[in-house]
């Protein structure tokens, strides 16, 4: 049995917690580069599918717009998902970040753990479906999946007009 505390074990439960906040922020960086990676490729492979048809009917770009906001739609999960890890870890860097010994131990002792709060704060339901459309519709986003449905929309016009 070791000597420690309860509220020394708490600390070094929390400096924990820290580490999974910046681990979970760093994979969903990891997923979000990857979708955009995926993106891409889909872009290009659709490109060339389109060239490989040369279909006049506007409808062939359908399905890929499609498949655009499906992407859009996930990598919005990521991003909120994001958004979350990165203000958790700047709330309990904050603890560690107090210099009176009081405020840090009276803070220690009201800390929540991370399930604890994800339970209270992640939107459910249509709070969560309207969280999520907040990010789908960030410039960032929709710049991106704009640029992927132009360069597609641009091999169809050249399609049409008989440039391919």
């Amino acid at each position: 049995m070791s000597n420690i505390s309860p509220l020394e074990h708490k600390i070094s439960i929390i400096a924990k917690e820290i580490d999974t906040g910046f681990e979970s922020y760093t994979r969903h960086f990891a997923q979000r580069a990857t979708l955009r990676g995926w993106t891409i490729t889909l872009a290009l492979a659709y490109m060339g599918f389109l060239i490989s048809i040369k279909s006049n009917n506007f409808l062939a770009v359908l399905p890929f717009a499609i498949v655009l906001l499906l992407f859009m739609y996930i990598e919005s999960g990521e991003i909120a998902t994001m958004a979350l890890d990165g203000s958790e870890v700047r709330e309990v860097e904050k603890i560690f970040m107090e210099s009176d010994p009081t405020k840090f131990t009276v803070l220690i002792q009201q800390y929540e753990f991370r399930d604890i709060r994800l339970h209270k704060q992640q939107p459910s339901g249509i709070r969560g479906r309207i969280a999520r459309l907040k990010y789908m519709l960030s410039l960032g986003m929709i710049a991106w999946y704009s640029f992927l449905l132009l360069l597609v929309l641009a091999t169809y016009t050249a399609i049409v007009l008989r440039i391919i």
